[in-house]
């Protein structure tokens, strides 16, 4: 039987001191190169957790150096006020790859000094830099501002004494909702929850749209498969990355969104100081919904008196054919329009096309019969403070949420003439003719 060849390294097994066998290499010195390699290997990996200690070690010391060695005025740095341009942060994020081990501790005694100002720049570096060892150096400073002090930069921003500049995405919603208390708590309840939403405030238009899509997933997921109840901190989070106008609403987080403002929508409107700057934001999504969810949208916009539902119904006469939808955006313009709108309100009136009725309204043995072209005079009519009942809408009826109830505003089928002569009153109204009072009986 042929031998086996020296180059191949083979495992016997040996016998060990105490009389068990162990596997023990035999190495031929071919392989021998092979095996150095492999220690050299395990010495490099050693370095490298003797550098991390290393720098665990600076960060340590260079806290008890702030600590014990406070400035002249006997009080400690304050870091959210300091300031530092590009230039002075770069050349501290060099210094942290400097040569000796003294330049590296005091270029990450003067970051953690300079504090939260550092946090972009240190953000940056971390993504971009290609030196191993200053890349774990510039990781280590990010993760002592942003996590060693949290708790406290949150209770001294709820407290109101800061700059403004302690959280990333609170300028931006400082600046949309104003800088309140109320805001402020919620700001940090967000934050909590949906820290990466907050972040992308602070970026681009594909990042607050990332964000905003991910954030509704999480949302989603949390209520349906872990029955998890939104809270108003969910909903307002949605709401956040539509400050920017160029961010895209889908289909499904604009169906989230919906869902859960219809279980918070109560406690948001209940909450006097929310309700006036959330609703701003409300307007935004309102104006800039979805054609395939705007009969949801215009609906509820109605149910919490978002004005703006106004200009999304005279918007959506011309985008879509859907009766439903058409109805739902002629309710909310009588409910929030001018006289004015009429006028795009016209072009319906001779629309014969059944309206979307809930249930008919039956007169003796009779139903009234409600047309597309019904509802826009019932609307004109509303616009124009004009009653049903003068345009033939004997049960026409009032809604102080959806400004008239559609099932009513019609005829009876025998009433064919009362529809005509009511199309001419509109008309009248519309060219500012008002009805004229029938003669008492």
């Amino acid at each position: 039987m042929a031998t086996q060849s020296q180059n191949v390294v083979t495992l016997g097994k040996q016998p060990s001191p105490n009389g068990y066998p162990f596997l023990w290499p035999q190495i031929s010195n071919m392989n021998l190169k092979y095996w150095l390699g492999s220690i050299r290997v395990a010495v490099k990996i050693a370095v490298m957790l003797a550098i991390a200690a290393a720098i665990d070690r600076s960060v340590s010391f260079a806290q008890s150096d702030v600590a014990e060695n406070p400035p002249a005025s006997g009080k400690p740095p304050t870091t959210e006020k300091a300031t530092i341009d590009d230039d002075q942060a770069s050349l501290l994020i060099e210094q942290l790859g400097a040569a000796t081990f003294a330049e590296r501790e005091r270029g990450l005694g003067e970051i953690l000094r300079v504090g939260m100002p550092m946090l972009p720049h240190l953000r940056a570096a971390a993504k971009d830099e290609t030196d191993p060892e200053r890349a774990l150096r510039v990781i280590k400073a990010l993760a002592q501002l942003t996590t060693g002090n949290f708790e406290a930069r949150v209770t001294k921003f709820l407290s109101g004494r800061d700059d403004g500049e302690i959280f990333e995405g609170w300028q931006t919603v400082a600046a949309t909702l104003g800088d309140t208390p109320a805001v402020r708590d919620l700001f940090v309840e967000i934050m909590r929850v949906h820290p990466q939403l907050v972040e992308s405030l602070d970026g681009t238009t594909r990042d607050r749209s990332l964000a905003a899509e991910q954030t509704a997933q999480a949302i989603q997921t949390a209520m349906f498969q872990d029955h998890r109840f939104p809270t108003m901190a969910d909903g307002i989070a949605l709401l956040l990355p539509l400050i920017d106008p160029a961010v895209t609403i889908s289909g499904g987080y604009e169906a989230a969104l919906v869902s859960v403002l219809q279980k918070q929508m109560s406690i948001i409107r209940r909450d006097g100081a929310l309700w006036v700057p959330v609703s701003g934001l409300l307007d935004r999504w309102v104006n800039r919904s979805r054609i395939e969810n705007r009969n949801d949208v215009l609906w509820y916009a109605m149910q919490w008196d978002i004005t703006g539902a106004a200009t999304l119904g005279l918007r959506t006469l011309d985008e879509t054919t859907d009766i439903e939808t058409l109805q739902t955006a002629m309710q909310s313009i009588a409910r929030f329009g001018v006289p004015e709108d009429g006028k795009q309100l016209a072009k319906f009136i001779d629309d014969d096309r059944p309206a979307a009725t809930r249930m008919p309204v039956m007169i003796g043995e009779a139903s009234i019969r409600v047309t597309l072209g019904d509802v826009a005079m019932a609307a004109i009519a509303v616009l124009n403070k004009v009653p049903l009942s003068d345009i033939g809408m004997k049960q026409g009826e009032l809604h102080s949420k959806v400004g008239f109830l559609v099932d009513n505003a019609g005829y009876l089928p025998a009433e064919k003439d009362a529809r005509v002569e009511a199309k001419q009153i509109v008309r009248n109204i519309l060219d500012g003719k008002p009805p004229q009072e029938k003669p008492r009986s």
